[in-house]
């Protein structure tokens, strides 16, 4: 009887919600029965993207490989385990290293010099695809942002996110409220000359629900809102640079302000002139 480990992974929360990480556990757990394996663990990262290998599930599964809990792990692809070809040899090397065996539903590979290749080639080939998508996506968005187009669903305070309709572009509209509040600290500074110290202390006592609901306004809060140009009808889609981890030039993930010729403007509805 061997016992082994099941692992699953799905890259966003509406796959999760929609099932997909039930229906890799289920062929997961009908395999395993098949080929009468015992299941002692599963580990599952749910909204986990492959790119990075820093996943709770993964961590969990990796920690637990010098345990001798069990013999083999069952994957449904090895882009399951990870899409960079680099990350799913580290893991796969560390099975080995442990005496445990990868299995792969939809890929059969054995530990000869031509099953590492071929595993190898299936992991270019992954992050090829996955290259050649997000760069179409950020053409994508790009090409929709240049043409006045809202790109993403992120709304700053005073503003509620519109998705798009059959007849209308996705879009930002003022939220009544909310707007209001940003009224008020506009005129606070601009006409009762306060600082953003005691603008903040002024909201908080009089108990104006910041963004979450809460009552304790921050003066960084009360800058950020004052800075933001999208106030004055100026959002910046392109405007800041996300580094990842897994970028060796960037070692430390973290973000940049792009050069000012980058940003692509988008015009939305003023709340202040």
């Amino acid at each position: 009887m061997v016992n082994a480990a099941l692992y699953a992974r799905v890259s966003t929360d509406l796959q999760e919600k929609e099932g997909t990480i039930q229906s890799q556990l289920e062929a997961l757990r009908a395999h395993a029965q098949a080929q009468d394996y015992t299941v002692v663990a599963e580990y599952i990262d749910d909204g986990h993207s492959g790119a990075a290998l820093a996943r709770p599930g993964l961590d969990a599964l990796r920690d637990a490989l010098c345990t001798g809990a069990f013999s083999a792990v069952l994957f449904h692809s090895p882009d399951r385990l990870a899409r960079r070809s680099l990350y799913q040899e580290i893991v796969v090397e560390e099975m080995r290293l442990a005496g445990i065996q990868p299995v792969f539903l939809n890929f059969t590979a054995d530990d000869s010099p031509e099953g590492r290749m071929m595993l190898g080639m299936q992991g270019l080939f992954a992050e090829y695809d996955r290259t050649k998508i997000a760069e179409r996506t950020r053409r994508g968005k790009m090409y929709w942002a240049k043409n006045g187009a809202l790109v993403g669903h992120y709304a700053p305070y005073g503003y509620r996110f519109m998705r798009r309709t059959d007849t209308e572009r996705a879009k930002m509209e003022p939220d009544h409220e909310k707007s209001l509040v940003v009224t008020r600290i506009f005129h606070l500074l601009t006409s009762e000359h306060l600082s953003v110290r005691n603008i903040a202390r002024r909201l908080s006592t009089e108990g104006v629900p910041t963004a979450k609901g809460a009552i304790q306004w921050h003066p960084s809060t009360v800058d950020r809102i004052l800075r933001n140009p999208v106030y004055k009808g100026s959002f910046y889609y392109h405007k800041v640079e996300t580094g990842t981890a897994n970028d060796p030039s960037r070692p430390r993930a973290g973000t940049r302000i792009r050069p000012p010729e980058e940003w692509i403007e988008v015009k939305m509805p003023a709340i202040v002139d």
